[in-house]
């Protein structure tokens, strides 16, 4: 796998976990507000008589359909973090994975670059090591002539 499609996989990942963020906070948004519209519809549901003992079964019910209310949407909730968590540390397992390949090549393309630079140094000093043997060797002639 090339470097561009390292990146490309390591964008993409990303913007798998920014979208998962975004959806995650919306639907939250959403349950609060479809949770708030209902407690406020069964708060202020006209009583259907003023007779005081009517009144008070009416609120015993209200107590108990927001208490059902609440307990569903915290299931719910719970429920949705969890999805939402599996997704997360999936694409986050997979980012990983993709980070440490673009590591490896990385350290590869760095040690294969630094090979080559060792190589033509080792080149570049047995020239120069045969030229001053040379120049040494002209040198010695020279002087005996």
């Amino acid at each position: 796998m090339n470097t561009s499609d390292q990146t490309k996989g390591a964008m993409s990942l990303t913007a798998d976990i920014y979208t998962t963020y975004v959806e995650a906070f919306a639907a939250a948004n959403q349950r609060m507000l479809g949770f708030a519209k209902s407690t406020f519809e069964i708060v202020t549901r006209p009583y259907s008589s003023s007779a005081v003992e009517i009144a008070w079964r009416e609120n015993l019910d209200r107590a108990h359909q927001l208490v059902d209310l609440t307990v569903g949407e915290m299931q719910h909730a719970s429920t949705h973090a969890a999805q939402v968590a599996e997704s997360l540390t999936s694409h986050s397992a997979a980012l990983q994975e993709q980070t440490l390949a673009t590591a490896q090549g990385l350290v590869r393309t760095g040690v294969s670059n630094l090979t080559s630079v060792k190589e033509s140094a080792d080149k570049t000093l047995e020239t120069f090591a045969s030229r001053v043997q040379e120049m040494q060797q002209r040198s010695a002639s020279a002087s005996q002539n």
